[in-house]
């Protein structure tokens, strides 16, 4: 299933070495020997996995069936864990003690200052809060849902860092992680699937990307959870080669695109050693974990983009060219970024796509991006018409969790100008929407009583 490359990414690429280049933290350490279980005694996971938090970088918190957690920032760099209740429509502190003001270790909604951000997991009867320090280290504590009883579960070295996606299946976690490793001289970067024992704290390596990045060292590299399937756990590896800097800046630029890949490994559940998937030139082919099957778009031949989904090693077509679905646009000027896959609601994969730019009246660059929702199974393909505006572009409501009976969304933002920071503030305020509702572009939203908004 590897694809060859021929197209260019110079921005995107500059985003992958400015996250890989980054110098190790002061003190940096290797975590513990233990920690790095060898490839060969992989073991066979019993239950199904599933994502309890999103690996969506604007993900705003993680759902259950009954309700929404979120980690709100206050003034004084502590934090706050919000609940949206869906029985009731309301947003409350996470908390039950009567008269708590919410702002010491004796409230259970309350997380102390630091410099890092926290990223709140919800499993079926727990919570985990996920905590990474700006300059490393990472802390995952674990709560009752009710955010009673926390205690920690794992702290680990400065030199490492996570990213927001885990997985659960109620007796393990799976996390991402980055680690700085000095190397005589230079500062390699690590990274790795970690599974953790949710009883024990105790974690083994999965996947370590570097024990299948073949030839020399590349000049960076960086990966990413996307979530799992039917089969395994899915990554991402972005991997920049060396290249020859000599010569015209075109033809630098198109060396530097001939030498970047992105690599889809999956992970098996039962043990099997990781598979390559795919590999994508630049700008050639990104994908999402849905549903328990991998939906990606991908760059073909004649210069269209193919919709496809990978389902139990069967490949699909959902769309042969997504480009037909903004006739208005000129096929030629169509890129990879202008197609986002953002999750699944009822079977329906949920696209969004730039079907138009212009600079408007008053001199604003404005975008225009159509939501629509791709069938998993058929490929049936209709809009979505709830949208948004604000910062001059207009994007397709937005799903932030679809659990319980009804999704949660963002039923509403507006933006105004705080004119001592001379910045727009943007408010967004969720609301309960029934799923066909949704699909079908009625605007039948049950508001949640919020005591903060995003």
């Amino acid at each position: 299933m590897k694809k060859r490359g021929w197209a260019a990414a110079a921005c995107a690429l500059s985003l992958l070495l400015t996250c890989c280049a980054a110098p190790a933290p002061s003190g940096a350490e290797s975590a513990p020997e233990a920690q790095a279980t060898p490839e060969p005694q992989r073991q066979a996971f019993d239950l199904p996995f599933e994502m309890v938090s999103s690996p969506d970088l604007t993900s705003y918190g993680s759902g259950t069936a009954e309700g929404f957690y979120s980690v709100f920032s206050n003034e004084d760099g502590s934090r706050s864990l919000l609940y949206v209740d869906y029985a009731s429509a309301s947003q409350v502190y996470l908390c039950a003690q009567p008269n708590c003001e919410h702002n010491s270790e004796s409230c259970p909604a309350w997380i102390a200052p630091f410099s890092g951000m926290v990223t709140v997991a919800a499993g079926e009867k727990e919570l985990f809060l996920l905590c990474n320090g700006y300059g490393g280290g990472v802390r995952i504590e674990r709560a009752d849902l009710n955010g009673e009883n926390r205690r920690e579960l794992l702290s680990l070295p400065g030199g490492m860092m996570a990213e927001n996606a885990v997985a659960s299946n109620g007796g393990f976690l799976v996390i991402s992680v980055q680690e700085s490793v000095q190397n005589d001289d230079s500062v390699l970067q690590e990274h790795r699937l970690l599974a953790v024992d949710v009883n024990s704290g105790e974690t083994r390596s999965i996947f370590s990307l570097r024990e299948y990045l073949s030839g020399e060292e590349p000049e960076a590299c960086s990966m990413k959870f996307l979530g799992v399937t039917r089969e395994g756990f899915l990554v991402q590896a972005s991997v920049q080669e060396k290249y020859d800097t000599t010569g015209t800046e075109e033809e630098v630029f198109q060396k530097m695109d001939d030498a970047f890949r992105t690599v889809i490994w999956q992970v098996p559940f039962d043990g099997a050693p990781p598979a390559e998937l795919f590999t994508w030139g630049a700008e050639e082919g990104k994908g999402i974990a849905c549903e328990n099957a991998f939906f990606f778009v991908e760059l073909q031949k004649d210069g269209s983009y193919a919709l496809k989904k990978l389902d139990r090693g069967k490949e699909s077509t959902l769309c042969p060219d997504l480009r037909a679905l903004a006739p208005e646009r000129d096929p030629e000027t169509f890129r990879l970024a202008d197609m986002v896959l953002r999750g699944g609601v009822e079977n329906k994969l949920l696209l969004n796509l730039l079907t138009e730019a212009y600079t408007a009246e008053n001199g604003n660059i404005e975008a225009f991006y159509g939501g629509f929702a791709v069938d998993m199974d058929t490929g049936e393909t209709a809009p979505l018409p709830l949208t948004n505006h604000y910062s001059a572009t207009t994007v397709p409501v937005q799903v932030l969790d679809a659990h319980g009976p009804k999704l949660l969304v963002f039923a509403e933002i507006s933006e105004t100008v705080d004119k001592a920071a001379n910045a727009l503030v943007h408010r967004r305020r969720m609301g309960l929407i029934d799923p066909q509702d949704y699909l079908n572009g009625r605007a039948e939203y049950q508001m949640i009583d919020s005591l903060r908004d995003f």
